[in-house]
């Protein structure tokens, strides 16, 4: 399969990899032997299929020296980091009968929420042991236009992996990120700036933006001691000079 899109004729400009252009018609050929299976066994609507991603694409590989992989273009940036290039997924919901075919939802989500929704599906309702994070997605199956009863989605990612440590909330449209290096906060407004190219925080920012802002980290802050959440903590043998080395390699 690889071989088929190294030799098919190459695009002038844009992505082209034909490893990564194997490895997706490999996923949509598993899931149409699933689906297949499923209406020959009988158990297509008896079935929720939930087909979605852990993270945004890779956009290039070995610590960004190797091939350039995919784009999440219009999204910003990649796997790793908090912007949605990262974190937007595809999310495609099946279950014949119950959902009808063809239609969207705009309402966010995360993958939190598969555990309440599975859990209600099954009609399993005793969480005495169970600290449930997510919200049921039951009600937009039903109704795609319905609201889900939350303030606010988290996201909190205290590693160096493609990016800088850093949380993340979001509240509607909006979105405010923090990076844990330095406090620094970069608030977008997703339904005008999909691409997150304006942070409102830079540059004279308005008062209502600075006000939101302060109020969304705070809200940011309080879901992490309420969640536990292991924040970084300085390395002792961190090496500064070996750290330029490393950076001076990269860049020859």
């Amino acid at each position: 399969m690889i071989k088929k899109y190294q030799d098919k004729p190459k695009p002038e400009e844009g992505v082209n990899n034909p490893i990564y252009a194997a490895m997706v018609e490999h996923v949509d050929h598993s899931i149409k032997r699933l689906m297949q299976s499923l209406d020959e066994l009988g158990l297509a609507e008896n079935t929720l299929v939930i087909f979605t991603s852990d993270n945004g694409g890779l956009y290039q590989s070995a610590s960004r020296k190797g091939d350039i992989v995919c784009s999440n273009a219009p999204l910003r940036d990649e796997k790793g980091t908090l912007y949605e290039g990262g974190i937007r997924v595809p999310l495609i919901v099946r279950w014949p009968g119950k959902i009808r075919a063809g239609t969207t939802c705009d309402e966010p989500t995360i993958s939190t929420d598969f555990w309440s929704t599975l859990a209600e599906v099954a009609k399993v309702d005793k969480f005495s042991h169970q600290e449930i994070d997510g919200v049921s997605l039951l009600p937009l199956f039903s109704a795609p236009q319905t609201s889900l009863n939350r303030e606010a989605i988290y996201f909190h990612f205290p590693h160096y992996h493609h990016d800088r440590p850093a949380g993340a909330i979001r509240q509607g449209d909006w979105k405010l990120i923090e990076f844990f290096e330095d406090g620094r906060l970069e608030l977008y407004n997703l339904k005008a700036d999909l691409s997150e190219e304006k942070n409102l925080l830079a540059s004279n920012p308005l008062k209502d933006n600075q006000r939101r802002a302060t109020a969304m980290q705070r809200e940011l802050a309080a879901w992490r001691e309420r969640a536990n959440a292991k924040m970084p903590t300085p390395n002792p043998e961190h090496d500064p000079k070996r750290e330029l080395e490393i950076i001076r390699k990269r860049k020859r």
